[in-house]
């Protein structure tokens, strides 16, 4: 009976598009790179429903809502523009980003580090990395501004085990130089 279950999990499986592994949840007889693979290869399937959920649904939902509220005069167009170019400027005003529940991890510590190296070689962003995690990079940045600031306030900076490397306000960005095309320090 054992052999005709997982020949008919693979059947289905296949059927639907998805890893059996995924279709089952059984990881016991897997290693890492195939509930890897197969972790990525359903994620991708469902990234597709989400996005097509998102564009196809929630985003018309939000233009009308806009649309509604701007006719109403509850909300107001920006600038120097009017309710009546709402239609005109629609696609530019109706933009948003949908925060969703974050893809599950195998292994958090190696997939935090293939976080960390995608950042430090330019390949990926914390909005990127905190988005695919269900979260918004701003809050996360604000939270952990908070906890740097109590464990100081507390005399707990010796505790402390963040990132090193000296944080980067606005003020003190390199700004683009137009003459070279470059960057030049303030």
């Amino acid at each position: 009976y054992g052999a005709f279950k997982t020949h008919n999990l693979r059947d289905q499986a296949a059927g639907l598009g998805v890893d059996p592994v995924g279709m089952s949840q059984d990881y016991s007889g897997v290693n890492y790179s195939s509930a890897r693979a197969a972790s990525a290869n359903n994620w991708r399937g469902y990234e597709n429903t989400r996005q097509r959920l998102i564009w196809q649904t929630a985003m018309p939902m939000v233009a009308a809502h806009m649309e509604e509220c701007i006719a109403d005069g509850r909300i107001g167009m920006p600038g120097k523009l009017k309710p009546a170019d709402w239609f005109a400027y629609r696609d530019a005003l109706v933009r948003g980003t949908f925060i969703t529940a974050g893809k599950p991890m195998i292994d958090p510590e190696k997939e935090r580090r293939a976080h960390e190296l995608g950042m430090r070689i330019g390949l990926d962003t914390l909005e990127s990395i905190a988005a695919e995690e269900g979260e918004d990079w701003e809050e996360l940045l604000e939270q952990r501004s908070r906890e740097v600031f109590a464990y100081k306030e507390l005399g707990l900076d010796e505790f402390y085990e963040g990132p090193t490397a000296p944080v980067r306000t606005p003020s003190r960005m390199p700004k683009a130089d137009p003459t070279t095309g470059g960057t030049s320090s303030n």
